[in-house]
């Protein structure tokens, strides 16, 4: 075999050519799982190094937004929190409001310029 990055198929399609010999790919990939040879032509994501970003140094520049189910004990009445957190100076501002809806998101995002640095 050529190159062992390639899939079952691939091997199989190989091995008629090169070697006039008919496997199926099913019997190929049972092939390499008996005899332990690992993972056929699953690629894996490996992201490169973070880069660290100048940007995120700068207090307001990054600012993470989260809206969060909560509920009262005992009472069937729904609660939303909505939370925003500065990425360069983990500054937090909190709110809970009875609605998630448009309305809300607008008034907690003035409370967030007001409060943040």
């Amino acid at each position: 075999m050529r190159n062992a990055a390639t899939g079952p198929s691939a091997r199989a399609c190989i091995s008629q050519r090169h070697y006039q010999a008919f496997v199926s790919p099913t019997t190929i990939n049972k092939l390499f799982h008996r005899h332990h040879l690992g993972p056929i032509s699953k690629k894996k994501y490996r992201p490169g190094p973070k880069p660290e970003d100048a940007p995120l140094q700068i207090p307001g520049r990054s600012v993470q937004l989260d809206v969060k189910f909560c509920s009262a004990r005992g009472t069937r009445q729904r609660f939303y929190q909505f939370t925003a957190i500065d990425e360069a100076t983990r500054f937090r501002v909190l709110r809970v409001y009875d609605h998630n809806n448009t309305k809300t998101a607008m008034e907690f995002l003035h409370e967030v310029r007001e409060h943040f640095p």
